[in-house]
């Protein structure tokens, strides 16, 4: 019995000495800010710093070449790759969103960009550099914004094009609960 005893006390010691240790629990934070995106990308890959948040509204949706994006209202861009059936981490500002409140999210078919759309900026992800770019932070902004089609009546709606809200009552009257 008195083995047991010194087991039970010899696990306590362990368990104190362990739990109050800083080493076993304690977490380095880095604080630093940087002037630009691309500064921050100098020291920092894409994906170092990932944030997932809550996203309760979806403010619009596009269709890529390996993913179907969703921009949000609280939680940034959120990225369902449909090849391999799962949820990819999603754009946020730790990825290099200016903010993660998007208006809109639109993809580019001819230059594979992938647009984002905020309150108080613009910014395109390059698939190749594997970066955002803010209209914000450039001298000058080559890039035009790919434009959604114009419909009139419910025979010109396209497949894989997500219209915004407006377009709504163009919709056949079975989709109109809206």
């Amino acid at each position: 019995m008195k083995n047991n005893k010194d087991y039970l006390v010899l696990l306590i010691i362990l368990l104190v000495l362990f739990s109050s240790s800083t080493e076993t629990f304690a977490q380095y934070v880095r604080r630093e800010s940087f002037d630009t995106e691309r500064d921050r990308r100098l020291k920092y890959e894409l994906d170092d710093w990932v944030s997932y948040l809550k996203s309760r509204q979806i403010s619009s949706m596009t269709v890529g070449t390996d993913y179907i994006y969703f921009g949000t209202l609280d939680g940034g861009i959120l990225r369902f790759d449909y090849f391999d059936d799962n949820w990819d981490y999603p754009f946020t500002t730790s990825s290099g969103l200016p903010d993660n409140k998007i208006l809109n999210v639109v993809y580019d078919k001819n230059t594979s960009f992938l647009w984002a759309v905020t309150e108080d900026d613009i910014a395109i992800f390059k698939p190749a550099d594997q970066e955002w770019l803010r209209k914000s932070e450039a001298a000058s902004w080559p890039y035009t914004f790919p434009e959604v089609p114009k419909i009139n009546d419910s025979k010109q709606i396209r497949q894989n094009i997500f219209y915004p809200r407006e377009y709504l009552n163009q919709l056949p009257t079975f989709f109109r609960k809206w």
